[in-house]
């Protein structure tokens, strides 16, 4: 594995880009009625609408772990940070046991819409530049990451606060989980505009 050149998966990522943008596209469109109701859905009713929508997205936590796939075949080992490794080893993990306790449902939807959403936005700019394209928009990607966790932060503090659906434990999990992702990421941006700026002062 050591001496093999990087593979070329060129049709391969092509493929799977594409899936990935149609896959949360439905997920993002049949999950966005549930935003009309209330706040966040919070005392929103466990339908079986939602729960089949983010039994999905559960199971696209499996099948983004073919990033990491590709980021080894390719020989790109600079890209398995620890915020890659985390979010892809722990996500499947968390959404499994909601749905295991029953309680993947109610104002739970709006995590997986959100990461839905952004992962649609995500992984077509993956698609569009593995066509050839410049994305334009590519700077704003992390930032709009970050803001998805910020939400997911402040979803978390009102479930705590105000949903009698979710029990508490669950909310408190993921209130800890999303403020040890918006750090890891927070610091994965300062990181990036540092190493931008390093070659422009030397």
């Amino acid at each position: 594995m050591k001496n093999r050149p990087p593979m070329n998966l060129k049709t391969p990522m092509l493929l799977y880009n594409f899936t990935q943008v149609c896959l949360s596209v439905l997920m993002t469109v049949n999950l966005a009625p549930f935003l009309k109701n209330k706040v966040f859905n919070l005392n929103g009713k466990f339908v079986s609408t939602i729960e089949f929508w983010i039994f999905v997205h559960y199971m696209t936590k499996y099948l983004d772990m073919f990033d990491t796939v590709f980021m080894v075949l390719r020989k790109k080992e600079e890209q398995l940070s620890l915020l890659h490794l985390y979010h892809h080893l722990t996500i499947g993990f968390i959404w499994g046991v909601l749905l295991q306790n029953g309680i993947a449902n109610g104002t739970a939807f709006f995590g997986a819409w959100i990461n839905s959403f952004v992962h649609s936005l995500m992984y077509f700019h993956y698609l569009f530049t593995s066509l050839g394209y410049t994305n334009p928009f590519k700077k704003y990607l992390t930032q709009i990451q970050m803001f998805q966790f910020a939400l997911c932060i402040l979803h978390a503090v009102l479930a705590v606060a105000l949903d009698r659906q979710i029990p508490f434990s669950f909310a408190i999990l993921q209130l800890c989980y999303h403020m040890t992702l918006l750090y890891l990421f927070m610091n994965f941006y300062r990181t990036k505009i540092a190493a931008k700026r390093r070659p422009a002062k030397q």
